[in-house]
């Protein structure tokens, strides 16, 4: 608890108080243990199933391990420092953020994130599927326009991975909210925020991105991701709703047809409820053959 209330002041204090003044310890620890039992959540050792910061975990393994006073302060200075790195890079996305809600004519930011490929599966009987037979493998791919509107798109285990899934899911959007006029248009700027993972982070991403100020779509676009295990964001709160709404109605969905229409019905604010697109193989651009040609093969990592 120590080291959550060590993150949530840090958090308070690096915002310059915009979230309100750090509650005091006692205070924090009795607020956190209301709301997590209202919420049925509770801390549990690590299992494997979530991607972890592994500095963090060498920090805290270190600080259990600590035999003095001075050693302890030592461990604690390098892991706030180490804090203090991802949150001004969480800070950074904030900015991006509310620049495009405040400024839509010129900035537009997006958000894009996977859902827990667990939870839906097809068949997926009320957030659990079959044990008879393999399920159908079937992803999620959510999008957030800030200040605009939501995506989900799906793609079922035919849809091959990687960089051409992510920029057809990018393009689809742009298209999308082309449209329907809400792209920015004054000297227009793109933040996009992606996970840190080879899917999001490579040559043919950043081919994509640079052709879009080529013709002038955009005059500038930053990407960024944020460090391993620390990725989690305003979109997981659209995946929270649509696997709460899985297990609380005991959906059943067979197929992906189905599960579509059932993640529509997870939203009953018109606000929040994501646009929901089925992506199938022949659908998928070939990027990477696309940009081939101009690829720098020297550039590494």
């Amino acid at each position: 608890m120590k080291s959550l209330y060590e993150e949530y002041t840090g958090d308070c204090e690096a915002g310059s108080h915009v979230y309100g003044k750090p509650a005091s310890y006692s205070h924090f620890c009795e607020t956190f243990n209301v709301e997590s039992n209202s919420m049925k959540v509770r801390l549990t050792r690590d299992s494997g199933s979530f991607v972890v910061c592994p500095c963090c975990n060498s920090y805290k393994l270190s600080l259990r391990r600590a035999r003095t006073l001075r050693e302890r302060a030592r461990i604690k200075y390098f892991r706030t420092k180490h804090l203090q790195k991802q949150r001004a890079q969480r800070e950074k996305y904030y900015k991006h953020r509310r620049k495009a809600i405040q400024n839509p004519k010129k900035y537009l930011s997006i958000i894009i994130d996977g859902m827990d490929q667990k939870k839906t599966n097809c068949p997926n009987l009320g957030g659990q599927t079959t044990k008879d037979e393999a399920p159908l493998k079937t992803r999620i791919i959510g999008v957030k326009v800030h200040g605009i509107r939501n995506y989900a798109y799906i793609a079922d285990e035919t849809v091959p991975g990687g960089g051409n899934l992510i920029l057809e899911v990018l393009r689809l959007t742009l298209n999308d909210l082309q449209n329907r006029e809400e792209l920015p248009s004054e000297d227009p700027v793109l933040y996009l925020q992606i996970d840190n993972c080879g899917e999001n982070k490579n040559k043919v991403m950043f081919s994509f991105l640079t052709d879009l100020v080529r013709r002038g779509i955009f005059s500038k676009v930053k990407a960024g991701f944020l460090m391993v295990g620390h990725t989690h964001e305003d979109i997981d709160q659209l995946f929270s709703t649509i696997a709460h709404y899985f297990k609380a109605y005991k959906t059943c969905c067979a197929d992906p047809e189905s599960l579509a229409e059932e993640i529509r019905n997870a939203f009953t604010d018109a606000k929040h409820k994501p646009t929901v697109v089925l992506l199938h193989p022949k659908q998928i651009f070939d990027y990477k053959k696309l940009y081939a040609a101009v690829l720098d093969p020297k550039i590494k990592q």
